[in-house]
């Protein structure tokens, strides 16, 4: 990749010199903002783009919105939008996306989405097709992951990534009961917003003994107390020992 710095504004040049091998777009870490994604209706060959890498820029929900009607990114199975400005609107936006429909992997990290973002992502279609969804730290509250876990539209997640959250009993009990987690695979609520002591081995073992989570195979909890574990539980593993 071109490490030459990105003219001002954004022009389809510098655009396309960013462009890796596998049809990963890498603009990770460019300061851009909203301005600079205006245009790219005009650019067909976007739609060889398949993994959209926006982390660590200063996006904000309007830019989050033009990138999702652009229609030349209709084949992206992957966006990083780790560490922008998105805002409670983002989540609207993601689910009024009409173009992502091969949309697998979705990183949200680190953005101020909070309760109305995520509980407007809950409905979201594009959610159907997601095996990861990355949601740390950005500013949720347990009533509002209750309403993500239990939406009907996970049934593709294999990996859920909600560290930095407050996720407590109300949490893991609504986990355990989610009637699309099957196919959930790893489960990530380290860096418990509540505390290291929120959640204990009662907790997990309901997690570990729940029949709605068959595929489960990991769970991520730190710090490194829960059923001996040294921060992860092999739920394979535990579940053995359980019979």
């Amino acid at each position: 990749m071109d490490e030459t710095p990105l003219k001002r504004p954004l022009d389809e040049t510098s655009l396309r010199e960013r462009m890796e091998d596998e049809g990963e777009l890498d603009l990770c870490g460019l300061e851009l903002c909203d301005g600079d994604i205006e245009g790219w209706d005009a650019f067909p060959w976007l739609v060889e783009v398949s993994l959209l890498d926006l982390s660590s820029n200063d996006l904000t929900d309007d830019g989050l919105e033009r990138i999702t009607r652009c229609e030349h990114l209709r084949n992206i199975w992957r966006i990083d939008l780790h560490s922008n400005e998105l805002g409670p609107r983002a989540g609207a936006i993601l689910a009024a996306a009409k173009h992502w429909k091969n949309l697998n992997d979705l990183e949200l990290g680190s953005n101020a989405i909070g309760d109305a973002g995520v509980v407007s992502l809950a409905d979201a279609p594009l959610l159907a097709n997601l095996y990861f969804l990355g949601l740390a730290r950005t500013g949720i509250r347990a009533e509002a992951l209750v309403r993500l876990v239990t939406s009907e539209r996970l049934g593709s997640l294999r990996i859920l990534d909600i560290r930095g959250t407050p996720v407590g009993p109300e949490v893991i009990r609504a986990i355990a009961s989610a009637p699309a987690l099957g196919a959930l695979e790893t489960l990530d609520f380290s860096d418990n917003e509540l505390g290291p002591n929120a959640i204990g081995d009662d907790e997990v073992e309901v997690l570990l003994q729940s029949s709605a989570l068959p595929s489960l195979k990991k769970i991520v909890v730190l710090p490194p107390r829960i059923w001996g574990s040294a921060g992860e539980v092999d739920v394979v593993a535990c579940r053995e020992k359980l019979r």
